[in-house]
């Protein structure tokens, strides 16, 4: 259990060294723009968003809360579910707070097409779980149409027998 603690911790030191190399001081939003579809450019448009003055340049976000999917606040009344002890820099941050899905990414026309592929997957899950339902549903059909072949089959032999006992 430490050996594993051991490595979260320098995981995440090597990134926070990493990124603070990466972005440096004060990044510049319009001269950096992430690749599509890699993890390193959605934490860095978050953390170019949260550095960048959307959300207030005095309350910036370390990589250890951005990558739980939080951000920092100002208010210290919504940090009653706060992510992290220490994952925000700035005077006035007061703590680390999980972020809902919706507003996690930089509004832009990236998020369309994100919002389509995760709206198609949830879709395509759906239709492959109804479609698992139908043929669960016509395979236990006809179990019980079988079932009931072979129990008026046994009825039948049954009366046979009784007939002939008589």
């Amino acid at each position: 259990m430490k050996l594993i603690l051991v490595i979260v911790f320098a995981a995440i030191a090597l990134f926070t060294v990493d990124a603070q190399s990466h972005f440096g001081d004060e990044p510049d939003v319009a001269q950096q723009q992430p690749e599509k579809g890699s993890l390193w450019s959605y934490l860095e448009a978050r953390s170019l968003w949260n550095e960048s003055g959307l959300r207030g340049s005095k309350c910036r976000a370390h990589i250890s809360c951005i990558v739980l999917g939080g951000s920092c606040v100002t208010n210290p009344k919504k940090c009653s579910g706060r992510l992290v002890p220490g994952g925000c820099r700035g005077d006035t941050c007061q703590c680390c707070v999980p972020e809902p899905v919706n507003q996690c990414v930089v509004n832009d026309s990236d998020n369309s097409e994100l919002y389509y592929k995760v709206n198609s997957a949830e879709t395509s899950v759906i239709d492959k779980i109804n479609e698992g339902n139908v043929n669960v549903t016509r395979a236990l059909d006809k179990k019980v149409d079988n079932l009931e072949e072979h129990l008026h089959s046994i009825e039948d032999q049954l009366d046979y027998i009784i007939e002939h006992l008589r």
